[in-house]
């Protein structure tokens, strides 16, 4: 029983460390880079740089920032499967996209192949 304690919190410390964080400036009224490209368990965090209020709502995934004032910032951690279209509604031209990669390998760098 302890050994199965052990190796489930030796999994979750994994999956932790593996987690990366991505962040995405709000400034000039638009979100940089406008799609970020992440895997489960990442956290993608908004940093307002602009000197406007703005917000991360997604209606469709049920995110909603609340009013980030400049110099505020927020986070969300992805969950599997959870690509979705953001918007500032404060500025409904301000528009991004989270994307999920299925598979971890797809964003790992592919290996070179040996010629010998």
């Amino acid at each position: 029983m302890k050994s199965a304690a052990v190796a489930i919190g030796l999994l979750s410390w994994a999956a932790a460390a593996m987690a990366a964080d991505h962040r995405v400036v709000i400034d000039g009224m638009a979100f940089t880079p406008k799609v970020v490209a992440v895997r489960p368990g990442d956290t993608v965090t908004w940093v307002n740089k602009d000197m406007f209020i703005h917000n991360v709502t997604s209606a469709a995934a049920g995110i909603k920032s609340g009013d980030l004032k400049p110099g505020q910032s927020w986070r969300h951690t992805v969950r599997k499967g959870e690509a979705f279209d953001y918007l500032c509604t404060l500025h409904p031209v301000m528009t991004g996209r989270v994307e999920v990669e299925a598979k971890a390998a797809a964003l790992r760098p592919a290996r070179p192949r040996s010629t010998s």
